[in-house]
């Protein structure tokens, strides 16, 4: 929202403010904390250049935990290095990361 001035609660909206972002030259966006679902944390990328969109689902667990979005970020650049560019299955990775650390914390 503050990146685009744009509003957004739902699914669409989001994927609007991604467009905009790639129209700045964004090349790629991954949003590690949404609101959409109360059972379920969801991560949401989209590339530029593949046009590619996705979303990645997890279980929510009943605590908060700061950092988070960090680990993600953390993980996402160290797979996408190692796997070369394979944008969803580092992002497939890094989720799955970040709820074995949550889970082993929670």
């Amino acid at each position: 929202e503050l990146l685009t001035d744009k509003s957004v609660k739902t699914p669409a909206q989001l994927a609007e403010a991604c467009d905009e972002l790639h129209r700045r030259g964004t090349q790629r966006i991954v949003v590690t904390s949404t609101d959409f679902s109360t059972s379920k944390i969801v991560m949401f990328a989209s590339s530029r250049d593949s046009r590619e969109r996705f979303s990645l689902q997890a279980e929510r667990l009943p605590h908060r935990f700061t950092g988070s979005g960090d680990l993600a970020a953390a993980l996402l650049l160290a797979w996408e290095h190692r796997l070369s560019g394979d944008f969803q299955a580092a992002c497939r990775h890094a989720m799955a990361g970040v709820a074995a650390v949550v889970r082993r914390t929670g």
